[in-house]
């Protein structure tokens, strides 16, 4: 009934590799890329969620053709909501998805956090499996954007670590769909940065953007679509 209520709300809202060595090459690879034309695209077609990071991206898109100044976090999400409701892919998501709309206070401990490792923050539906590799993503971000990497490099790295969830035995149906659905929204959020060629944000999404997008992923993927959504907008 919750959902369904919420949905209404939403409606009128409208009308208003080796580990040691694989990651040591991530790190140094040089491929070439330009972040400012744009020549690499963020896609993984091996991931079953990639099209949510796509949805993602338009989303955003959407916004920065005519961002708010100075939005609050309550406007955010709501602006968030209804850029997603003139979204068909995002509408054909809750036909078989529950979304709750999220409120500033859900959303505020992740953007104050002070917590460095990513495993604190994460449900506990995560297992030890998935929380290393969710680690292990934070950490080779970290390295990456010290070394001024491009996003090609960032990509890859990405990549590597999506194969390494879905060829790990350990990690069930739920949590392989939670961590693909943050890695592809994560992969689009960061070629986004680039795309509007803001150097001093590239690949800078905090612990608590991805923990946030992670914890939510495991409810549903339009939840995490706009969780993502407001705390990544919110921090720019």
């Amino acid at each position: 009934m919750k959902a369904i209520t919420s949905l209404i709300v939403l409606l009128c809202i409208m009308a208003a590799c080796s580990p040691d060595s694989t990651k040591e090459e991530l790190s140094t690879s040089t491929q070439t890329f330009s972040r400012k034309n744009g020549s690499a695209e963020p896609n993984n077609p091996e991931n079953a969620n990639d099209h949510i990071g796509t949805v993602y991206q338009s989303l955003l898109d959407a916004y920065y053709n005519a961002p708010l100044y100075k939005p609050s976090l309550s406007q955010i999400i709501a602006q968030g909501e209804t850029l997603a409701l003139q979204n068909p892919s995002f509408l054909s998501l809750l036909n078989d998805e529950v979304y709750m709309t999220p409120s500033p206070s859900e959303i505020t401990p992740y953007l104050e956090t002070q917590e460095t490792e990513i495993a604190n923050l994460l449900s506990s539906n995560y297992g030890t499996a998935t929380q290393n590799l969710f680690t292990g993503i934070v950490g080779e971000l970290n390295a990456l954007k010290i070394s001024d990497a491009t996003y090609s490099q960032v990509h890859t790295s990405l990549i590597y670590y999506e194969d390494q969830a879905m060829t790990n035995p350990d990690i069930g149906e739920e949590e392989l769909s939670g961590f693909l659905t943050t890695t592809a929204i994560l992969r689009n959020a960061l070629y986004h940065d680039g795309k509007r060629k803001r150097r001093d944000r590239d690949w800078e999404w905090m612990i608590g953007n991805i923990a946030a997008t992670a914890n939510s992923a495991l409810e549903s993927k339009p939840q995490a679509i706009i969780m993502s959504f407001a705390t990544d907008v919110y921090q720019q």
